[in-house]
């Protein structure tokens, strides 16, 4: 064995006793589903991504109905002025080292001096080997979480699409065999990896879906489907909430070999209400600060064509957050529109029995259209009731919700006499009733928008 054999080893070992002694300390005092139980303690997360001060104002942020901050680096202008208002923030940083000496000291100077934080998000896309790997990254949330356990810990991996060898990480000089498996390395395992490595309270990934020239019209690839499919189920396994960014930013051809377009408002509201549907019960903005041609703000620090849409996206999600926090997701399916579309990568169309339900007997889009298209999802509450909700998957990079608006038929089972919809545009809980089972319920959709439902057995949980 060499030096470096030997290095690498004692390295492993030693990084192995400071997770397994801190989380025995931490374990203690935190409870294993502290994540979900802090999703459920707060209002439903959204937030956006904010580094620039020069261009930040407090009241500005807030007029786009986030309900939390995220710091990206320690900007002082930006703490000082979430901490003065007692705005909840988060704060990233990265720890590519592991949680050094000089780590500790920065972040206890940082959350000593700027009251209102409530978690951390340590380095960004780390891989399974390499710099800002799985590893150093566990160890740093295993010590935030024995320092602050009465705060959220976590990270976030990046989405599918690229090389395997960039899920694996850098090694130097390879053996064939790494090499190989480097080769062989898929984004599920990379997923299932880091959450079992790293042990995040809250799963977290990126994906930005829009291109110049691509999905134009509904026309997202299948990996952004792959993406909320297989990150969903290995949270769900891990039994950890799930949360996502999402593409709020432009940055045109030829720039740092990016194309990325703005999102439109049915491309935007098609992303979070997306999201929802699958059950995740986070959302971030990448990103909120003029950092690219455009953002939520302009480089000035003007609000983009973004900011008054992602506004009035944020206050329905907020009010549908309030049940989704409680609810876990069963079932994803695909509601194929009358013109056919094909179906998304790890989906099946929708059937009556899906998810083990059979009190709805169909499900229809009624507007001709080759994008129209959706989503049905499936959720239960502690109290084992039954949810679902229906979104509009139909989004196009030149027109508004409205103008992306489908009409969805859906007939029960002749005993189901009324439906509960938690209102988006309320947070009321309104009660349908079916008058005619053979027309049963029709709902319109904006582009890109879930409504939630739950069958007439009690209350929406989480909704006095």
């Amino acid at each position: 064995m060499d030096d470096d054999q030997s290095t690498s080893i004692v390295r492993v070992i030693a990084a192995a006793l400071i997770v397994a002694c801190v989380g025995q300390a931490s374990r203690a005092e935190r409870p294993d589903d502290f994540g979900m139980r802090w999703v459920r303690s707060h209002p439903f997360t959204i937030m956006g991504l904010a580094i620039l001060p020069k261009t930040f104002d407090l009241d500005e942020y807030r007029g786009v109905n986030y309900s939390a901050l995220l710091a990206w680096k320690p900007r002082p202008t930006i703490l000082q002025s979430a901490a003065e208002a007692d705005y909840p923030w988060l704060l990233h940083l990265y720890g590519k080292e592991g949680p050094t000496p000089a780590f500790q000291q920065r972040v206890r100077g940082l959350l000593d001096e700027y009251e209102a934080n409530v978690g951390m998000l340590v380095n960004d896309e780390p891989t399974l080997h390499g710099l800002n790997n799985f590893q150093q990254t566990g160890e740093v949330l295993a010590w935030l979480r024995a320092t602050w356990p009465d705060r959220l810990h976590l990270s976030n991996i990046g989405p599918p699409g690229g090389e395997r060898r960039h899920y694996y990480g850098k090694i130097k000089d390879p053996t064939p065999e790494q090499q190989q498996e480097a080769g062989d390395y898929s984004y599920g395992q990379y997923v299932r990896d880091y959450i079992r490595i790293a042990r995040p309270d809250v799963h977290m990934y990126d994906i930005y879906v829009f291109n110049h020239g691509e999905g134009n019209e509904s026309g997202v690839t299948d990996y952004w489907y792959q993406s909320l499919w297989v990150n969903r189920r290995a949270a769900l396994a891990a039994g950890l909430p799930y949360w996502i960014f999402v593409q709020t930013w432009e940055r045109p051809a030829g720039s740092r070999g990016y194309n990325v377009r703005l999102p439109s408002e049915s491309d935007y509201r098609m992303q979070v209400f997306c999201a929802l549907t699958y059950g995740f019960t986070g959302i971030a903005n990448f990103m909120y600060c003029p950092g690219h041609q455009r953002d939520i703000l302009m480089p000035g620090g003007d609000p983009s064509p973004l900011y008054e849409p992602a506004a009035r996206a944020h206050a329905e999600v907020a009010r549908l957050g309030r049940a989704m926090r409680f609810l876990t997701s069963t079932n994803v399916a695909h509601l194929p529109g009358r013109a056919g579309v094909r179906i998304p990568t790890y989906h099946e169309n929708w059937k009556q029995g899906t998810a083990g339900d059979r009190r709805i007997r169909s499900i229809a889009i009624l507007d001709d259209g080759l994008h129209r298209h959706g989503l049905i999802g499936h959720f239960r509450d502690d109290d084992g009731q039954t949810y679902f909700m229906v979104t509009n998957l139909y989004q196009h990079a030149r027109r508004n919700a409205d103008e992306c608006a489908v009409r969805v038929r859906i007939v029960f089972d002749p005993g189901v006499k009324t439906i509960l919809r938690l209102c988006r545009q309320t947070g009321e809980v309104e009660r349908l009733t079916i008058l005619n089972p053979d027309e049963g319920l029709v709902i319109h959709l904006p582009g890109g928008t879930g409504d939630l439902f739950k069958y007439d057995t009690g209350g929406f949980a989480g909704i006095e």
